[in-house]
């Protein structure tokens, strides 16, 4: 049996395969076969696998039906984990390929940033569609085309997204920005002043004295927001602690559809979206609204390395990632891969110049690929 063992910064996942042991090296490819199988969603869980997930060294049970994640805000409340993907991925091949779990490791690395809603797509898109159907048939004015005219093809972009690709994907800039504006109508009085409809419990009111707590990283988790609008029985650790009244106040369908409008306001204008630090798209043309992930690490931020001294490693988005990615091959034969942005050397000379390994890993993160750890 060869082993194969990933640290993705200070999160470990180990994959443990029958059969023989592969060396990892992304390139940021995704197989056709990886994104048909994440798009399926029902594959098969595959024979010799076991896949143990850890954070910060706290072991857990094997298990590839989910994880746990000392993460605030994402996954306390269970149901929805975001590395049951990786499961999910792993479980649907019988066999291992360099190509597969670079398919993987792109696949995870290019999950949305700020609160990764991305994981709870498959979840939420079935009752928002239902809610829109709902309305339709009711004539409501909130699902008017003429009030509306892009409601409508927003909801058959989420209908027909697989709920994986994010690059390029106008499905994930809505998804992104309507569950964003979904946690502010429902838990935070609104997303905008004079919203119509709103949620009863307001989790942002300031004036109680009691400290503010919404926000999806916050106590309003994507999680507990699925428990409430998928009427949960016996969870824990909620129990008797929940609000024992109707979070929606009598309006389920009208906050979902509202939120969606909201978050097609936000991406056909050009203030800044919600959920990352990049802005509208300033055009009513969907196939326009392809999710690009900000570049919100400046590798530039590492100053002053030293005094007098400034560095240019631009920008990158970091995504799901950390910054230190190792894959090591512990068959018969030791090999590995990692990368270390910006660089593997921080040395500066007294006249200014930068090591020219100062800066040369950018790319390799930029791009999902390794290099080659030197045999010890």
């Amino acid at each position: 049996m060869g082993r194969l063992v990933a640290w993705h910064g200070v999160t470990k996942w180990r994959l443990v395969a029958a059969g023989g042991a592969v060396a990892l090296a992304v390139t940021g490819v995704v197989p056709g076969a990886l994104g048909a199988a994440a798009a399926a969603g029902t594959a098969p869980g595959a024979q010799g696998f076991t896949i143990t997930r850890s954070s910060y060294g706290v072991p857990t049970k094997p298990s590839q039906q989910a994880f746990y994640q000392q993460n605030s805000g994402d996954e306390y409340w269970g149901t929805i984990f975001r590395s049951q993907l990786i499961s999910q991925l792993a479980g649907a091949s019988t066999s291992i390929s360099v190509n597969y779990l670079e398919g993987i490791e792109h696949a995870i690395g290019t999950i949305d940033n700020g609160d990764n809603t991305r994981p709870a797509a498959r979840y939420f898109i079935p009752y928002l569609v239902s809610a829109y159907n709902a309305l339709v048939a009711a004539h409501d004015p909130i699902v008017s085309p003429a009030t509306y005219p892009d409601l409508q093809p927003a909801i058959r972009a989420l209908a027909r997204w697989n709920g994986v690709t994010t690059l390029g994907s106008p499905a994930m800039s809505i998804f992104m920005n309507f569950l964003e504006a979904y946690e502010h109508n429902v838990f935070e009085g609104g997303l905008n002043p004079g919203e119509q409809y709103t949620g009863k419990i307001n989790f942002g009111d300031g004036s109680l004295g009691l400290g503010t707590f919404g926000g999806l990283g916050g106590m309003a988790t994507y999680n507990l927001l699925y428990h409430i609008l998928h009427q949960t029985q016996g969870m824990v650790p909620c129990s008797t602690l929940c609000y024992q009244g109707d979070y929606f106040a009598g309006h389920g369908d009208q906050l979902l559809v509202e939120s969606l409008n909201d978050a097609i306001t936000i991406l056909s204008g050009t203030g800044p979206q919600l959920g990352q630090a990049v802005n509208g798209f300033g055009t009513t043309d969907i196939a326009k609204w392809g999710f690009q992930p900000a570049l919100d690490h400046d590798w530039g931020s590492l100053d002053p390395l030293a005094v007098g001294s400034t560095t240019n490693c631009g920008s990158s988005a970091t995504q799901n990632r950390s910054t230190f990615m190792m894959a090591v091959d512990a068959g018969r034969t030791l090999t590995g891969q990692d990368e270390l942005p910006p660089g593997q050397s921080g040395f500066i000379s007294a006249a200014g110049t930068p090591s020219p390994h100062l800066c040369d890993q950018v790319g390799l993160f930029n791009d999902f690929r390794y290099k080659d750890m030197p045999p010890t």
